[in-house]
């Protein structure tokens, strides 16, 4: 090679291995680069309102153990603490470093701090996390927001919404959700849960109350009302009670006193307004009513004397029956007769009022009841076909069972 191009072939060799060492520097660089600390989920002992002055030694032990705690090592961290001595910054770092073994040892120690520096933001938050993970739902909740009202910044603001949201809203939805498909025990229990955390939820109260109810007890439902003020959804809750203990006149006068737009007002008075006049009306209509086995001179009864219009509609001309003669009964015969809810018979001229009646004769005069009053009849249950909200009648047909088929038109107020 000529002399002349020697200088630039070694020129061109010390450029490569500058860049060689320069990219194998830059690869240990990489390697040694340490991963970023882990977001624990409580602040530094010496950060944030109320946090102690101390001096530069604690200062200096503290700071390495908190980062000794996120960088996932709480030994070096307890370590540090105790090198930090006996002061409350050095104990909120020690409790937080035995969080993870003992976070009941750990909530005590803070309960102990807060109670001394009541003032202390990063006592209190932690204090929060100890109480979660030993399953004191009371206090980490009170704990979390008394932190966050101290140090009211987003962090804290968006863990006391978060705990409220997994301990009170999900399980007021869960309550709910128990209440509709009838398992009144776990809505009653969810509805205890939330009130141990809020014991001023009025949804709580309510489902509590809901729950109780469905379980028969009304009077343990009312005592969860105690207290509570006067608002709508409250009266509506205490006239359900009273409906279910047959206190018509009281549960009428609650739901007449709801504003007029509250939800269901109507249906409710209604509903309580036709429970009363059940009540009243002469003892043969209770008699039916509770029959075992369902007469076609009862059937007439609970047609006729359960919805008041028919009496009005029975339009037809008054059937001659002999054998109804002196009944108690005769009145309320005579107009499903005229009103062509019951046939008679017309060669005979008889009703045959003691004659049981069959399912089918029960859904064909009802069928006309709902026709007569411009009403959609109602869905049967079927042997071949059962469906959700059907109505079912069986045989023997009982005076509860055409009670409860006749039940959406007593509710509603009869025709439309």
């Amino acid at each position: 090679m000529p002399n002349r191009f020697q200088p630039i072939a070694r020129r061109f060799a010390q450029i490569l291995l500058a860049v060689s060492l320069a990219a194998l520097a830059g690869c240990v660089v990489t390697a040694r680069r340490p991963a970023p600390p882990a977001l624990v989920p409580y602040p530094s002992p010496l950060a944030g309102p109320g946090a102690p002055v101390v001096g530069r030694s604690i200062r200096h032990a503290v700071s390495k153990g908190f980062k000794a705690l996120a960088g996932g090592h709480p030994e070096a961290a307890l370590a540090h603490a105790e090198h930090a001595g006996e002061g409350v910054a050095a104990t909120v770092l020690k409790a937080q470093a035995e969080m993870a073994a003992d976070p009941a040892a750990a909530q005590r120690l803070l309960e102990g701090i807060v109670q001394q520096a009541p003032g202390y933001a990063a006592a209190w938050l932690t204090l929060s996390v100890a109480a979660e993970r030993s399953g004191n739902e009371k206090t980490a909740l009170e704990a979390a927001r008394r932190g966050a009202s101290l140090w009211n910044a987003p962090r804290w603001r968006q863990r006391v919404a978060n705990l409220q949201d997994r301990w009170i809203t999900a399980r007021l939805a869960r309550a709910r959700a128990a209440v509709a498909d009838g398992a009144f025990p776990r809505a009653a229990r969810l509805a205890n849960a939330v009130l141990a955390l809020d014991p001023a939820s009025l949804d709580a109260h309510l489902l509590k109350a809901r729950a109780l109810l469905g379980q028969g007890n009304a009077a343990k439902a009312a005592a969860s009302l105690a207290g509570l003020p006067d608002v709508p959804k409250v009266i509506a809750m205490r006239g359900r009670i009273a409906e279910s203990e047959h206190r018509w006149a009281e549960a009428m006068g609650l739901y007449e006193s709801l504003p007029a737009g509250f939800p269901g007002r109507d249906a409710m008075l209604t509903r309580a307004k036709n429970r009363w006049r059940i009540s009243n009306l002469p003892t043969y209509v209770g008699e039916a009513i509770e029959s075992k086995d369902v007469t076609r001179a009862q059937l007439a009864v609970l047609l006729v004397d359960l919805v008041p219009e028919v009496q009005a509609m029975a339009a037809g001309p008054v059937p001659v029956l002999p054998d109804i003669v002196g009944l108690p009964e005769q009145r309320e015969i005579v107009a499903a007769v005229r009103a062509g809810l019951l046939d008679a018979d017309d060669l005979e001229h008889r009703f045959f009022p003691a004659r049981t009646v069959s399912p089918a004769e029960i859904r064909t005069a009802i069928n006309r009841l709902y026709r007569m009053l411009g009403r959609r009849t109602p869905r049967w249950c079927t042997a071949s076909a059962p469906s959700a909200g059907c109505i079912p009648v069986a045989s023997p047909v009982s005076g509860r069972a055409v009670f409860q088929a006749m039940m959406p038109l007593l509710d509603s107020g009869g025709s439309r």
